[in-house]
């Protein structure tokens, strides 16, 4: 048994009890010969993990700043 309902508030209801946030993701290639936010190599064709740093794989404590 689900304890899920099918009751749906009013649209104006809804909007006074919930506040919506819209992200958005971009992804964009630029040319420069380091990334963004370390100084990690751009390289093409490097072996595997050898242009990546804890700030690139998002390791806990790491601080990333615009390069």
């Amino acid at each position: 048994m689900s304890a899920t309902s099918d009751v749906y508030l009013p649209f104006d209801e809804a909007l006074s009890r919930y506040e919506p946030i819209i992200g958005i993701e971009t992804h964009v290639e630029l040319g420069t010969n380091s990334k963004m936010w370390c100084g990690c190599s751009t390289a093409f064709g490097g072996e595997a993990n050898t242009h990546v740093c804890p700030v690139c794989l998002g390791l806990p404590g790491s601080m990333p700043v615009v390069n």
